[in-house]
């Protein structure tokens, strides 16, 4: 065998190898993204409102948020749907119960369109504002650019949210995402994850500490 023969079976040997130790990897989840609160699960495990393992690093859902907000200021123990608030929660969804008594409740009233889009995954801004109305905060009265102006993107809040987002800050219902130098933000259009799900539904039970919201 001449040696340029012996020298590419050396490198597809290697390959080989390679590619059998590539194939063993397993990616674990680095610190950051297993940052949730676990006193907040704990204590909504406690209270009956949430049942099971989470992977608390997934978008939730508006059907999850709508569970959760329920479970903590109506109960759990809900009548069965009988007719459906919005077009796309039919009687036998399985949370229709929960959707239609936050709606009863003035909790949300869903979109234009007479839709409630359950699977949407649910944005901060969205969030606060829940918050706030299931709070019953007062959204008009709050000081908006006072308060707005201790985040660092509190001059782009859009319009429908700016209220809610003032009124949550004052409750302690919301403390923003760390940024840069132990600043504040809003990141309204940023995604929830399930860990600031369980944070923001326990900060309803005690109302309010003014913590940290986990990172992504």
């Amino acid at each position: 065998m001449n040696n340029a023969l012996r020298k590419l079976r050396k490198i597809l040997a290697t390959i080989g190898i390679a590619a059998v130790i590539t194939s063993m990897i397993v990616v674990v989840p680095t610190a950051s993204a297993q940052n949730f609160d676990d006193d907040a699960y704990q204590a909504l495990v406690d209270a009956g409102i949430v049942t099971g393992a989470q992977d608390r690093t997934l978008p939730a859902t508006r059907r999850a948020f709508a569970k959760l907000m329920v479970g903590a200021t109506l109960g759990t123990d809900l009548d069965a749907c009988e007719s459906s608030v919005f077009s796309d929660v039919p009687t036998s969804d399985k949370d229709c119960a929960f959707i239609n008594a936050g709606a009863d409740a003035g909790f949300w009233e869903g979109y234009p369109d007479g839709t409630f889009r359950p699977d949407n995954v649910i944005n901060r801004f969205e969030m606060t504002k829940i918050l706030a109305d299931v709070n019953g905060l007062d959204t008009e009265g709050c000081d908006v650019d006072t308060v707005l102006a201790d985040f660092t993107d509190g001059a782009s809040v859009v319009e429908w949210a700016r209220g809610s987002v003032c009124a949550a800050a004052e409750a302690g219902l919301v403390a923003g995402l760390e940024g840069p130098n132990g600043t504040r933000m809003v990141g309204g259009s940023q995604t929830v994850n399930r860990a600031q799900l369980f944070v923001a539904t326990d900060r309803v039970l005690s109302g309010g500490d003014g913590g940290r919201w986990p990172e992504n």
